[in-house]
């Protein structure tokens, strides 16, 4: 426990907050977030973007069906809660770096003073891919779009959609 709460206190891996079972999830997909493979300059821009750390607290439990949007929350100042059973387990089975790409977008919103609307997702989507994750982000829409029955709905695909598009062609 020792080495994994000193590891937590290692540059942007102070994003991470939580107890020993995080820490253990962190550590076993490897998803430290000093170890993201981002552009320092972007590294250094997340670190500046709050007088306070964003926070993000995994959470270990399924206690009830979150859709991304109510998982993934950010706002200025307020943490970003993050499922492991969402973005690792059954639901949608994300890849380590479609997982970065997920939170490098909730910290997008954090950049964007958590503008909201098509703006402000893609504004967010824009950051990911700033941060070289945006194939890995086409990916996460993609997935979402292809297992969430709820997004099924012809308003939530064609939004994802349009994500996807502005992803490709920016």
């Amino acid at each position: 426990m020792q080495k994994l709460q000193e590891k937590s206190l290692i540059g942007l891996n102070r994003l991470i907050f939580g107890d020993l079972r995080t820490w253990n999830w962190i550590e076993s997909e490897s998803l430290w977030p000093e170890d993201w493979k981002i552009p320092n300059e972007k590294k250094e821009e997340i670190a500046k973007l709050s007088p306070k750390p964003i926070l993000i607290p995994v959470v270990n439990t399924a206690l009830r069906c979150f859709t991304p949007n109510e998982v993934l929350f950010s706002a200025k100042n307020r943490p970003i809660f993050v499922s492991n059973l969402l973005l690792g387990g059954k639901h949608y089975k994300f890849s380590k770096e479609e997982t970065i790409a997920a939170l490098l977008h909730e910290i997008g919103h954090v950049r964007h003073d958590g503008k909201g609307g098509q703006e402000g997702e893609q504004l967010a989507d824009n950051f990911v891919k700033e941060c070289g994750y945006g194939a890995a982000m086409v990916s996460v829409l993609n997935r979402m779009i292809e297992v969430d029955k709820e997004l099924q709905e012809q308003g939530a695909v064609n939004s994802y959609e349009q994500r996807i598009e502005n992803l490709l062609n920016s």
